[in-house]
This record gives C-alpha cells, structure tokens and sequence, in this order.
C-alpha cells in the first residue's frame, strides 16, 4: 500500500475532492445547544436573565443555523427575547421576541459567527412589568452543515 502525505488542497479521504461532490452531498443537523423548560421566569425588572451552556462554535461548511423555542405563559405587558448570543461579538446571532405565547422557528442563511467564537443560550427581558414572568417550554439551536 503507497504511503500518503497530508490531505492537499481539501482532499477527502480516498481522494476526492470537495469540488467533485455534489451541492451538499453530505449534509449533517447539529443540535448545537439546549435549554429544557424553564418556569416563572423573573420578568419583572429588564435585563439578562438566563445565559446557558458557553461553547465555541465550528463554521467551516455551516449552511443554516437555526433556533426553535417556544413560550407558554408570559405577563401582559411583558417583551422577552429568546437567542443564541455571540459572546465574542458581543451580539445577537438569531433570536425571538416574544410579546404573547407561542412556538416559532427562526433560521439564517448568512452572517454566520466566525469560527472559535463563543455561543450561548439566553433569554433577556427587554420591556418588564410589574411582577412579570415567562415560561418557557424549550429553547433549542442548531446548525445544518453541507459539504460541497
């Protein structure tokens, strides 16, 4: 069996290349991060009031992100924003606004974080009410990759 060298100008395995392979022709979905439901959420002053799971994220081949959430009660009056946050950019990546209940998914196509960047989970009160809350059923993000 010949010896091979390093992989070259974007070789898979076997040697074929990326430029041989169909559009997407290996296409993957990536839960990227989760957050389970979470009841009487405090919404009653503004501010960040959830922030889960810091990881960094991979952009190489990403096609889509997307992020999916559902909230079942929240207080008249009440504005929560729901979303991946970029900690290194100090940005939103993709999120919802919720004014009233409701379970929605949201995607992107581009402007996607650069690689290495930190992601996270939050959930920001952006207009309070006295003695405000949210309920959230589940908030979850993915990531759709497509190598071609």
């Amino acid at each position: 069996m010949p010896k091979r060298g390093p992989v070259q100008n974007e070789e898979l395995l076997g040697g074929i290349s990326y430029g041989k392979l169909g559009v997407n022709e290996i296409y993957f979905r990536v839960p990227l991060l989760m957050l389970p439901r979470r009841t009487g959420v405090d919404a009653s002053a503004t501010g960040v009031k959830i922030s889960e799971l810091r990881i960094p994220f991979s952009a190489k081949h990403v096609k889509r992100m997307a992020l999916r959430s559902e909230v079942t009660s929240i207080t008249d009056g009440v504005t929560f924003r729901v979303g991946v946050y970029n900690v290194t950019a100090g940005a939103y990546v993709i999120y919802r606004d919720y004014t009233a209940t409701g379970e929605n998914e949201d995607a992107i196509t581009a402007g996607f974080p650069a690689d290495g960047n930190l992601l996270e989970l939050r959930g920001e009160c952006t207009v309070a009410a006295a003695g405000g809350t949210v309920d959230i059923n589940y908030l979850l993000a993915y990531v759709e990759y497509g190598v071609s």
